[in-house]
Order: structure tokens, then sequence, then C-alpha cells
């Protein structure tokens, strides 16, 4: 085998013996070089990837935090008016303190409270089913036929004209909403839920009144909030990526809020309910969904963890965290980076350093030939003339003088070969 190989390496021209060299050092240089960036690019994004999904998250959370804990301060204290009689709701008392809480927290829909024993319900909320800028006086009590009166206020907070009133009979008692905080017996959220009005998806903060010796419960004051105006805005100006989105689930399935600008229900009129997210219209948030519900078996078992899924034959970034709180809301924020953003650029260094190896791949070969070319030319010589007296002939050797040998070596053969020597 060795042999061969040297019969084989000794049949090479000498072009191709000095030229191979070249150009295996410099593309192995150029290659190694290249690998180990492009292994360092992607090991210090996957670091970067990982930092950026940890703090979009944690922004996400206190948002979610942040919304989700002013209804209970407002509860709290309306609960204490309430038990007071400061706000008497049968009365139509207590509106200016809403008409003030909705002044300090904007990010509210509606605010309110309704007595247990006559079903009266007495708020102030946003105009236009809570996505109107201005507010207006909320009203269902016996005397206006348990009917919802919607009345303007002005710019102290006092109720001026009646604008509208509902169609239809509004009993708080039956609503979702109280009968939930009822069953629970203490501060709660409701489920998500579609407004009566506006058909958009809210929840709502509860905290119940209780007369202190009868243990009765004498009324429930309220907050909502109007998911697709308060979740979905933050999420749709949060700064994720080119491609990136987030998203935030019920164990469900059913989707709350998203970064994107479908909508998170489906359905007209009285079939209208949420959204879910397996079956939304975004490719991103129904794939993992589907990825999340088959490695978890149940997206109830979905915790809080970093993964990475092939997604439509694409690398994706997911991050997932649980979200809970004391009144019993339990949802899923999801967050999903697909990998090309982060390796745009690590792909167009990947190119050039392609592209510079195929330059210093043609450069070396060129010089390599050079080389030859200058280092073959005397030994050419030397082979010609060596034939020529081999066969008989040294009508041209005197082409061949020892001064113009370009290579000492080559000289020193000329002048200490004696046959050489004598001919020359």
């Amino acid at each position: 085998m060795n042999s061969r190989l040297y019969q084989l390496l000794n049949r090479l021209p000498l072009r191709t013996v000095i030229t191979i060299p070249f150009v295996i050092q410099v593309v192995a240089v150029v290659g190694v070089v290249g690998y180990l960036s492009f292994r360092n690019g992607q090991l210090t994004v996957n670091t970067l990837a990982s930092q950026l999904r940890t703090e979009l998250t944690a922004r996400i959370l206190q948002q979610v935090e942040a919304t989700i804990e002013r209804p209970y301060v407002i509860n709290q204290i309306n609960a204490n008016s309430f038990f007071r009689g400061d706000i008497d709701v049968l009365a139509e008392q207590g509106e200016h303190q809403f008409w003030q809480q909705a002044q300090v927290f904007p990010s509210t829909n509606l605010i309110y409270c309704a007595t247990e024993r006559e079903g009266a319900f007495l708020g102030v909320g946003r105009s236009q089913g809570g996505t109107g800028d201005g507010l207006q006086t909320y009203v269902a009590n016996t005397q206006t036929g348990r009917y919802m009166y919607y009345y303007a206020m002005d710019a102290t907070g006092r109720r001026s004209l009646l604008r509208s009133k509902s169609t239809e009979v509004y009993d708080p008692r039956i609503r979702p909403w109280y009968e939930t905080t009822k069953q629970a017996g203490g501060p709660t959220w409701s489920q998500v839920y579609l407004d009566f009005q506006t058909l958009l998806p809210t929840i709502t903060a509860n905290t119940p009144i209780y007369d202190n010796q009868s243990g009765d419960l004498l009324g429930i004051c309220a907050t909502d909030i109007i998911l697709s105006e308060e979740l979905n805005d933050f999420l749709q100006h949060l700064k994720i990526s080119k491609s990136g989105i987030a998203f935030i689930l019920e164990p469900s399935g059913s989707l709350i809020a998203s970064s994107t600008l479908e909508p998170i229900t489906t359905g007209e009129g009285e079939k209208i309910k949420l959204l879910a997210a397996s079956d939304s219209r975004d490719e991103l948030i129904r794939r993992t969904t589907q990825y999340l519900n088959t490695m978890y078996e149940t997206l109830d078992a979905v915790g809080s963890a970093q993964l990475s899924a092939y997604l439509n034959g694409h690398r994706h970034y997911i991050e997932t965290v649980r979200f809970n709180d004391a009144y019993g809301l339990d949802w899923i924020v999801v967050l999903v980076v697909p990998e090309s953003d982060f390796m745009a650029q690590i792909y167009q260094n990947t190119k050039v350093t392609i592209v510079l190896c195929c330059i210093a791949f043609v450069i070396t070969i060129l010089i390599g030939l050079c080389i030859t070319q200058w280092l073959s030319w005397p030994l050419r010589r030397l082979s010609d003339v060596a034939q020529e007296i081999s066969q008989g002939g040294v009508g041209n050797a005197h082409r061949f003088k020892p001064y113009r040998c370009h290579w000492r070596s080559i000289t020193v053969i000329c002048q200490h070969d004696p046959t050489v020597t004598r001919i020359l």
C-alpha cells in the first residue's frame, strides 16, 4: 500500500506537489477559523436569546401583575365604603367615588357594586361599552325596571343626561362574576367571559361584603378589565423580535391575549366565544400550542420552562411561564422567537467567510502555480539537457550554463557532476 502511494506521488508533476500543500493549508485554516467563529456565534446567540426571553417574559408578568393588582385595591376601598354606608347602591349613592377611581386608574373598564337582597346595581365605566374615553353611570334596580340605564357624566363626575338603556333585563345576581364570588365565599376572579353589552373578553375581580354579625352576604363590589383593551394592547406594542410573538392562554386552551392582530374571539351573535389557541389563524400560535399539547400531553401540565422546537421546519426558542395569584388566576404566558431572528447576522458572516475562503483558494492556487513555475524552470532545463546527454546529443547543452542556474543546489549539481561539467 505504501509503495503504491509512493509510486503515485512520484508520478505527480512538481507543480502539483508544490501547489497542493499551499491550498490544503489555506483551506484548512480558513475553514477551521470559520467553523469556530460560527459555533461561537451560535453559543453567543443562544445565551442572548435566553436572556432576552427571560427579560421579555418578566416584562409581560410585570404588566399582568400591575393589571390585576389594581382592581383588588379598588374593591377593598369600595367594600369598606359599602359596609360603612358611604356607598348605597339602592339609593344610587356613591357613584362619585367610582368616578374618581376611574380617573385615577384608567386601565379599568367598569367599577361597581351590587346588592344581594334587591339585586340593585350601581357603577361607573367607560362609554361605548368600555371602548370609549368618556365615563358614564350604570344604574339597574327596581326603579329602572331592572333595565340598565346609562347616564352621561360631566367634567366634575356628576350625573347628567340619560344616554340610553338596555333592551334586556339585567340582574347582577345571575351573572357569572356574581355567582362565582358567592360560591367562593371570598375575593376571587371570575372566569374570562364575554361582556353582555360589548361581547368583548372580560375578567372581573370580585370582593364580597358580609354582615359581621349574621355572616350573611350583603353584596359584592367588583372591577372589570376588558382583556382585549388591556393586555392585547400591551403585547402588541412589546418589542419582541422581527418575527417573535407572545400570547397568554388558559390551561383550557382559550386564548386570553396575543401580540398579533387576530381577534381572540370567534363566531358571531350568540355563538361568539373565546378563540382556542390551537384553532388560531396565526401559524406560530397554532403550532406552538400543538407542540406544548404534545410535549406535556395537556396544557394544564405546562410549567415555567425554556424550550426549543422545530416548528414548520425551522428552529424556534420558546419560553413558558405559569402565572398564578392568590385569588385563583391561572394563566400560561408563552413567548416564541424564531432562531433566524437572532442568527441572521451569524448566517451573513458565514456567507462572507465562505466567499473569502473561495477567494483565498483561488489566490493560493495562482500563487502556487507562479511559485512552481519559478522553481521548476531550471529543473526542467536540467532535465532536458540530461535527456540529450543520455541520448548522445550535446548540441544544445551549451544553453544550460552554471551561472544562469537560479538555485544554488542546481548549480552545485552542474559544477560537481563530472559528466555534466565535462560536457558543459
